[in-house]
């Protein structure tokens, strides 16, 4: 039995990070967030792993946090359209980091906002 409980914790100290995880890994989460910069304000679309209550705790814990899937919006013909950042700038990657005393709001999205323009 000693044996048993000395091969086993170890293995159940390993899996208890992964058991910490949100029911479904693979779920993205869209938010805007609204950052000011000297007497600039600027607003940014995108996702994160992070889950709406992880996100706002990784705001307090460091100094940046990163925002996957960057896009920007844009009028078009009367319309609100999404588009992915490097139809405005592809010599950048496709997220940023910001830096969280910059941030005046997160305001959490239902979906990509890019499909929900377009209707999809």
């Amino acid at each position: 039995m000693k044996t048993l409980v000395r091969v086993m914790y170890p293995v159940v100290l390993a899996l208890l990070p992964i058991a910490a995880l949100s029911d479904d890994p693979d779920k993205i989460y869209w938010y805007e967030v609204s950052i000011k910069h000297g007497t600039n304000a600027y607003e940014f679309y995108g996702s994160s792993a992070l889950s709406n209550e992880e996100f706002i705790e990784k705001m307090h814990e460091k100094d940046f946090v990163r925002l996957d899937n960057l896009m920007f919006r844009r009028q078009s013909a009367g319309k609100t359209v999404y588009s992915n950042w490097k139809e405005w700038d592809p010599i950048k990657k496709n997220y940023i980091y910001l830096r969280t005393k910059w941030i005046l709001a997160v305001h959490p999205l239902l979906r990509n906002p890019e499909t929900t323009a377009e209707g999809k």
